[in-house]
């Protein structure tokens, strides 16, 4: 595991949550949920969101209300979490394709998120 390139997350990424969101992106599992979701031409953070919210990670749009969570800093942790997500796509030989793509219908946790296409070996 690589560290995360942080320059932009700096002082979020040195939180405890920041430490553990890397470490659990970075797992063999999360990072076969997030090729699959991509392959399957859905965003890569779409693969790993149940995982997410039943580890604790995240929280859903709705809970951070009720627990008091400063909607700045969510916000930010989710910019935070994409950042995340596409230095270990790119790193896994995947390339940003579209931005900022509608998820509201299928995410309780994002309203938008990054689709990622395998680069193709051309030969």
């Amino acid at each position: 595991m690589t560290e995360f390139n942080s320059k932009n997350f700096v002082e979020l990424y040195q939180t405890l949550q920041g430490q553990e969101l890397w470490r659990f992106l970075n797992t063999e599992k999360a990072i076969i949920q997030m090729k699959t979701a991509s392959d399957l031409n859905k965003p890569a953070l779409l693969g790993i969101e149940k995982d997410l919210l039943r580890s604790g990670l995240m929280q859903t749009k709705e809970q951070i209300e009720s627990l008091g969570i400063d909607g700045k800093i969510y916000d930010r942790t989710k910019q935070m979490l994409g950042a995340m997500v596409r230095q270990i796509m790119e790193s896994e030989g995947y390339k940003l394709h579209s931005k900022n793509m509608r998820v509201v219908t299928s995410s309780k946790i994002f309203y938008a998120a990054t689709l990622y296409r395998e680069i193709e070996d051309k030969e």
